[in-house]
């Protein structure tokens, strides 16, 4: 039986490993061909917004549809497969009734921020705020959220370095001693666990006052916010609860603890590579759209007021000579620069962006990992840059782009 189990053991850690690898090389493929194939609908949309400040075609609504769809197709899509690859691994426990201390202060905290934000979007929206400062407040109300939630997920991911040295540590006293769990505890040095070390001693105070074992260790459970701690704390106790030695029993969890963790720190390390290019190209995404549509604004403006100085001189030549002038040329070959509407445009770009910022926030969720409060962090994250962006973009276009400059430049040729 023995050796039937250690045989069964290597094999799921076999299997395990292969499919963690294998989906973790599917997700860097995926992950590369998304922000591709974003960046390919971001230049079919700016192709599109160039094409209407061309042509002015009518029914122009249908076009800047297919946009939507095409942006909306590419986000749904590219994350729909990155998610099929990601390996299934929930970095905290979910329970209901313990929770680490950030944890609670989350759950405490987003019943007020999440309506307040909520709300706050739609009144603004309503009273025709910029699109700029509305993405911006979005980010504000939910960095505090966003950060505390990324303070958790690094302290999860200390505490589960450190478990699998403490529970081979635990199961070696406990067997090599013949002791109880309290007096073994007292025996391991806590420093070689220093993510865990509060949470141990808050153990061993507890167990010193005779309280229930079980509820002692559910509270630690809890406590730790960790699903990997859940899982293998309570193989461990179960095991030796029913007669298993401590020593063996350690070692199998404490190591297959810690496998686990090393693929996890391969997914995270590959999760930080994907988001470090993302963010960037997000901004150049952003900045994209916003530096174009400021330049297509600021170059019809020019075009129209160059345009009524030309029929005024065409008109005043016309008179003098009864000819045509080389004004009047100009002016019609210009003419299709005149019509480009802005206000449509506007909220063009602001739903593309929407649409941009909602897909990466998502695509940053997957492929980074963590639990559902790394939304907000993410979220965060992309809101305030795209604010920023939307803000900052149009006065950096207006700093060289100007409709006194391009009309003296005109006036000068």
């Amino acid at each position: 039986d023995e050796d039937f189990l250690k045989n069964e053991l290597a094999t799921v850690r076999s299997v395990y490993r292969s499919q963690v690898e294998q989906g973790l090389e599917l997700l860097q493929k995926w992950g590369d061909a998304y922000i591709a194939l974003l960046l390919s609908g971001t230049v079919i949309a700016v192709t599109m917004m160039i094409s209407i400040a061309i042509y002015s075609p009518t029914g122009m609504e249908t076009t800047l549809n297919i946009v939507y769809f095409i942006l909306i197709a590419i986000g749904v899509g590219g994350n729909f497969l990155m998610f099929q690859s990601v390996p299934y691994d929930p970095k905290s426990h979910g329970l209901t009734n313990r929770a680490s201390k950030e944890q609670q202060t989350i759950h405490a905290m987003e019943r007020l921020i999440v309506p307040l934000a909520i709300i706050a979007v739609l009144v603004l929206g309503f009273l025709g705020i910029s699109a700029g400062l509305i993405f911006i407040l979005i980010g504000i109300l939910l960095a505090p959220l966003g950060i505390i939630g990324f303070i958790d997920d690094a302290n999860i991911t200390m505490r589960d370095n450190d478990f699998s040295t403490f529970i081979r540590s635990l199961g070696a006293v406990m067997g090599g001693q013949g002791t109880t769990a309290v007096y073994a505890i007292k025996a391991i040095d806590k420093k070689s666990t220093p993510a865990l070390e509060p949470l141990v001693d808050s153990v061993y105070s507890k167990m010193n006052l005779g309280l229930d074992d079980k509820q002692i260790w559910d509270k630690f459970i809890g406590e730790s916010g960790s699903n990997l701690i859940y899982k293998y704390l309570n193989i461990y106790l179960d095991t030796v609860t029913l007669g298993g030695p401590p020593d063996p029993i350690g070692t199998v969890v404490g190591s297959s603890m810690l496998e686990q963790t090393l693929l996890r720190e391969k997914k995270d390390m590959r999760g930080r590579s994907f988001i470090v290019l993302l963010v960037p190209m997000h901004m150049a995404m952003a900045g994209i759209f916003v530096c174009l549509y400021r330049i297509m604004v600021v170059l019809t403006g020019s075009v129209s007021s160059m345009m009524s100085n030309f029929q005024n001189q065409t008109a005043a030549a016309a008179g003098s000579s009864g000819g045509v002038s080389a004004g009047a040329v100009l002016g019609g070959g210009m003419g299709m620069f005149t019509n480009f509407p802005e206000k449509e445009m506007g909220a063009f770009v602001v739903i593309c962006l929407i649409i941009i910022t909602v897909s990466n926030i998502v695509a940053a969720k997957i492929v980074g990992g963590g639990d559902r409060y790394m939304f907000y962090f993410y979220t965060a994250l992309f809101c305030i840059l795209t604010g920023l962006v939307l803000i900052l973009a149009p006065i950096g276009v207006n700093m060289f782009f100007s409709p006194e400059g391009l009309q003296s430049m005109a006036v000068g040729g």
